[in-house]
């Protein structure tokens, strides 16, 4: 065939040429992803290391370093197919301070911890590189594995690798809107935020609150709420020393398990109010059913 007569045909065929000279995981590290992991930046690693003969932290020095780490990565990665296109520190401003003042990074922060500012570890901020890449045959999780396994290359260089790993990506907690959500301490004591980045909770999971019952109509409650049952049937001739109160439900066993007492309310509000509704609080599993289960009532003594 005369390609020459089909413009557009000759200008498929090169392109289809030129897809397949492409490396194969190239076009893949777009996705960031393997499975079901972590997603991670195309084409970066984080690489953390420290010099096997302490060195304070400089800015010339830390320039040294970064040459040196350059040149044993490309060096390592070439064979792999892999072709480095960057090195730079993780904490660029932290450089350029360093470069300014003259200083050590330990002196640097030091100085900061004094000035009031948030106390910084002086542990390897500094010696915290970002690695881009023009291309690589590997995903990020297998070059990150193959540079720690060669650590006797690096210390040849006079450099122990810490650390390497894809340059992950992560998202903001899942941080309630509801009103009264600041005074729920314990949710960040408990990282609950954490939690519920992955879960919420399902009308499948059903908690069962067996106090003084539940308020049915509360707000917060009433679309988490399944049919209930009151318990509660009490002999009261027996309670001489006590108070019986009025309007409380001693002796009726019933599909009414309305609380008068507050108790168990505010135990479901805690297990599984309804969150992220910009009302109220929000409970551990805001996304469960709750059972509740009059078992109790109040008496006064006397």
């Amino acid at each position: 065939m005369n390609l020459a007569a089909y413009p557009y045909l000759k200008l498929y065929a090169c392109l289809l040429l030129c897809c397949s000279l492409l490396p194969a995981p190239l076009q893949a590290q777009s996705a960031g992803r393997a499975g079901n992991s972590r997603a991670w930046v195309p084409l970066e690693l984080i690489l953390k290391y420290e010099p096997l003969s302490p060195a304070p932290a400089r800015a010339t020095q830390l320039l040294r370093e970064y040459s040196q780490v350059e040149q044993t990565a490309q060096q390592l990665m070439s064979p792999w197919g892999v072709k480095l296109e960057t090195v730079q520190p993780v904490y660029r401003q932290l450089l350029q301070q360093l470069t300014a003042s003259g200083q050590t990074e330990r002196a640097l922060l030091e100085r900061a911890g004094r000035a009031g500012k948030r106390p910084l570890s002086p542990t390897h901020f500094s010696r915290s590189l970002l690695l881009r890449f023009a291309y690589s045959r590997m995903d990020m999780p297998q070059l990150a594995q193959s540079l720690l396994a060669s650590a006797a290359q690096w210390e040849a260089r006079g450099l122990r690798l810490l650390e390497v790993s894809p340059n992950y990506l992560y998202k903001a907690l899942s941080t309630p809107d509801d009103s009264l959500y600041s005074l729920q301490w314990a949710h960040q004591l408990t990282q609950a935020e954490q939690a519920w980045d992955t879960e919420r909770g399902s009308p499948e999971v059903i908690i069962a609150i067996i106090d003084s019952g539940i308020d049915e109509l509360h707000p917060d409650l009433v679309e988490n709420l399944l049919p209930g049952f009151d318990f509660v049937d009490v002999n009261t001739s027996g309670y001489d020393s006590w108070e019986l109160l009025e309007g409380e439900d001693y002796r009726i066993q019933d599909d009414d398990p309305e609380d008068t007492d507050g108790h168990g309310t505010h135990v479901a509000g805690i297990a599984a109010a309804k969150g992220f509704d910009q009302f109220g609080v929000t409970g551990v599993c805001p996304g469960c059913s709750i059972l509740p289960l009059r078992a109790s009532a109040r008496f006064r003594h006397v």
